[in-house]
């Protein structure tokens, strides 16, 4: 399925902890974002039924106009097509104008909460709890973006026992990174003791007809199941999403937006394919992954992660090598359980 991702601001109304991105007051415009639209419509095969389309920032809900005039002019313009509208956002604008826009049209609104490390690494806890349970009494499979900071590392199961208590019923977990957030050996000791009793969890609430979905777990199962095609084989920049920044510049995903070094083309002159296959080929995967037993399953390919731990693109570095075996051996101890129990609920979303 192809996937349009517009940044449609730079600015943000938090200053998060562990947040690198260069937060100014610039917005995509009215014009920029129908003709990021139609360039998007250019690249699509004729035979298309689906897409998505993705608000992100800074903060997206700063430019809520763009939101729902981008909305507004895509079902204009491909009245048989299904769309799904997403925006990830820190809940602080969310009204209920907003939410009943984002139920009549169909856009999941996720919501980044830091579950109990919120007040240190974003601030605006109670607020933020009181969006988290209106979002779930509009909208019960509200995804939450959890990220972990290495010195609240240890609330990190807490933070899933809060979030299951709020009805969550689906969490993804990203650690930290960048110069902001450095992992040491205590800390991903600490990492390991909290995803163990996390995928506990994860266990004990997909059982008895039960459904949760803890995303980083989740997919290493589901990579497993499919071990016939690698988790990176997906991985191929602007193969499948087309990010598009305010300024109608073209990059290869998120991590990179902004960054003048990852600048692959624009909408009107349309991508360069000559930079693009110049940082394509410059991820070249180490020798020892090709080698690891671990290897169709673990991201060592994701250029987004890679440059984030390491500023490489195709160097993992040692604290992404021991979280993937974590992630691996853990999902393999859920699945085991949950499989092999003959779970309906569970076996027949996995297998779908």
């Amino acid at each position: 399925m192809r996937h349009l991702i517009l940044g449609i601001t730079s600015n943000c109304n938090l200053a998060c902890s562990y947040c690198e991105q260069v937060h100014a007051a610039k917005y995509m415009s009215i014009d920029v974002m129908r003709d990021a639209i139609d360039y998007f419509a250019s690249t699509l095969p004729h035979d298309t039924s689906k897409f998505q389309i993705s608000f992100y920032g800074g903060e997206p809900l700063l430019a809520k106009n763009i939101i729902r005039e981008a909305v507004l002019y895509s079902k204009a313009k491909f009245p048989n097509t299904k769309i799904i509208y997403e925006t990830t956002t820190n809940g602080l604008l969310v009204d209920d104008s907003f939410i009943e826009f984002s139920r009549d049209n169909g856009l999941v609104i996720a919501l980044s909460h830091d579950g109990l490390s919120q007040s240190e690494t974003r601030g605006f806890e109670r607020e933020v709890n009181t969006v988290l349970d209106k979002l779930v009494r509009n909208s019960p499979s509200v995804p939450i973006m959890m990220t972990v900071h290495p010195e609240f590392v240890d609330t990190l199961a807490k933070s899933i026992e809060f979030f299951i208590k709020h009805k969550i019923k689906k969490i993804n977990i990203t650690p930290a990174s960048g110069n902001k957030a450095s992992w040491d050996d205590n800390s991903f000791s600490i990492l390991k003791e909290q995803m163990e009793k996390v995928t506990d969890l994860y266990i004990k609430n997909n059982q008895d007809g039960r459904r949760l979905k803890i995303l980083p777990i989740e997919n290493k199962i589901k990579a497993y199941i499919n071990e016939t095609q690698s988790v990176n084989s997906h991985c191929k920049l602007c193969s499948s999403k087309l990010l598009v920044n305010y300024d109608g510049k073209i990059y290869p995903c998120t991590h990179f937006i902004g960054l003048e070094e990852f600048f692959v083309g624009d909408i009107y002159a349309g991508l360069d394919y000559k930079r693009l296959m110049e940082i394509e080929s410059s991820r070249i995967a180490p020798s020892e992954c090709d080698s690891c037993s671990y290897n169709k399953r673990c991201s060592h390919r994701c250029a987004c992660a890679n440059h984030g731990y390491s500023k490489s693109l195709s160097e993992p570095s040692a604290f992404q090598c021991e979280y993937e075996r974590l992630l691996i051996n853990l999902a393999d101890k859920a699945a085991e359980i949950l499989i092999n129990e003959n779970n309906p609920t569970f076996v027949k979303d996995l297998y779908k």
